[in-house]
């Protein structure tokens, strides 16, 4: 994932904690440290969640997909 709004200083703070990047983290966290299903929406499947956030680009290979 990359956050097009951020530079080299405030990538994670970028538009607050609504930016792409706090949630990115969190979820990603749950995910693959606590096998948190319900957050594999931001990741995984042909329309996750950060795939269609206008605010990032994101770049898969064959793993992130079901």
């Amino acid at each position: 994932m990359n956050n097009l709004a951020a530079d080299h200083g405030s990538w994670l703070g970028q538009n607050g904690s609504k930016g792409p990047d706090f949630f990115a983290l969190t979820a990603w966290s749950s995910v693959h440290l606590m096998a948190d299903e319900a957050n594999r929406q931001f990741f995984f499947g042909p329309d996750c969640t950060l795939c269609s956030d206008s605010r990032v680009t994101v770049q898969r290979n064959g793993l992130m997909t079901p």
